[in-house]
């Protein structure tokens, strides 16, 4: 006795009339007897090859598990020869697989409501500025004097930011005082983030720490060759009219990201100035 089902007196079923009565393709059955979850019965005086509800019980249960994540070689042993132990094992490995993603979706989750938020205030508030709190961020040098850094500590630590890259944004880093300097391009991260991925700080990031901020919105259309010096000196000059006092280093223009209206590029992106705390 193959688990539930006898094996004696079995109907025979040619490939095309297995699968559909199991309600799967010939492909998928052709699969599973590649991956030696079922072996069809041969026929020895014609060579034809025939199923059975023997194979039928081995595709459901091959089924089940692999829609419940297993892979291949699982279902299969699993199918086959796994023990109680083994597969209590199995189960709660999966089980914590699982869990593993669901944490993992639930952060995705957020990031993108996050961004949705922030891509709302720049529809909302573009053109204006607030005060705002804003929590530790740290800022990673990427390219200087339009060319990548080529230190080594920067080089390895952007492909570990790369490597989480949807925690991280865009963002240029522009110094108006005592005169205008070269700006640098680098990613943006929150130190929630930075601390749960356990990145390392290096001498050649830039810390902004916890604390308020005044936040200029921008939607605008996108204007080629136009320089950051042209628009940061715009964004200062109305927050100041707003009667805030800034600083005019570390100025950061954090992208938000790009959409496009009847074919013309808008861009959206926060400009986040430091409080002159002797003045404001």
């Amino acid at each position: 006795m193959d688990s539930l089902l006898f094996e004696v007196n079995m109907k025979q079923y040619k490939i095309g009339e297995f699968a559909k009565y199991m309600g799967v393709s010939k492909d998928l059955v052709k699969h599973y007897q590649t991956c030696g979850i079922i072996e069809p019965d041969v026929n020895e005086e014609n060579s034809y090859r025939h199923y059975n509800m023997r194979h039928g019980e081995r595709i459901l249960q091959s089924r089940k598990y692999r829609s419940l994540g297993f892979s291949v070689d699982d279902a299969k042993h699993i199918v086959y020869e796994r023990t109680a132990s083994e597969m209590f094992d199995t189960i709660r490995s999966q089980t914590d697989e699982i869990d593993n993603q669901i944490a993992k979706l639930t952060m995705k989750k957020v990031l993108l409501e996050q961004l949705h938020q922030q891509f709302e205030m720049c529809q909302e508030k573009k053109g204006t500025c607030e005060r705002v709190r804003l929590p530790k961020q740290y800022f990673l040098p990427h390219i200087e004097e339009n060319a990548f850094c080529e230190k080594k500590e920067i080089v390895e630590q952007i492909t570990n930011w790369m490597k989480h890259i949807e925690y991280a944004y865009k963002t240029a880093r522009v110094t108006m005082y005592p005169e205008w300097q070269e700006n640098d391009h680098g990613l943006l991260m929150e130190e929630q983030y930075f601390v749960k991925l356990e990145l390392p700080v290096i001498d050649d990031m830039i810390i902004y720490e916890e604390g308020d901020y005044i936040v200029y919105y921008v939607r605008e259309r996108y204007v080629r060759n136009r320089g950051i010096t042209e628009y940061i000196e715009q964004y200062y000059q109305y927050v100041k009219e707003c009667g805030h006092s800034v600083k005019k280093d570390g100025i950061l223009m954090q992208h938000i990201f790009d959409h496009y209206e009847d074919g013309v590029r808008y861009v959206n992106y926060r400009v986040i100035f430091k409080l002159d705390s002797g003045k404001e």
